[in-house]
């Protein structure tokens, strides 16, 4: 077992475990690695969560940059049609024929 990834108190466990006598270890073990293999299981998903976080809050300030240069996309092309009508190209326009 690499104890190293384990929480200190089931490291003290398993030591705890090995000094007992053969018959008290006998029934303990299954238990234990049970539950040794359950905690590197927990962590494991806890590890795969914490990076699907990470991505998602990348993703997100992916979509802030993206949605920031369309409004300044919009808000320039806005401000030359703009310019446009001002200069009275408004009149070559006929928006009622269809």
């Amino acid at each position: 077992m690499n104890n190293q990834d384990l929480p200190d108190e089931l490291v003290e466990l398993i030591e705890a475990v090995k000094k007992l006598g053969y018959f008290q270890r006998k029934n303990l073990l299954p238990l234990l690695n049970s539950l040794v293999h359950y905690t590197r299981i927990q962590a494991q998903i806890i590890r795969m969560a914490q990076a699907a976080v990470d991505q998602l809050l990348l993703d997100i300030k992916y979509f802030q940059f993206d949605i920031e240069a369309t409004r300044r996309e919009r808000d320039a092309l806005s401000s030359l049609l703009g310019d446009c009508f001002e200069d009275g190209e408004e009149d070559d326009y006929d928006y009622d024929e269809e």
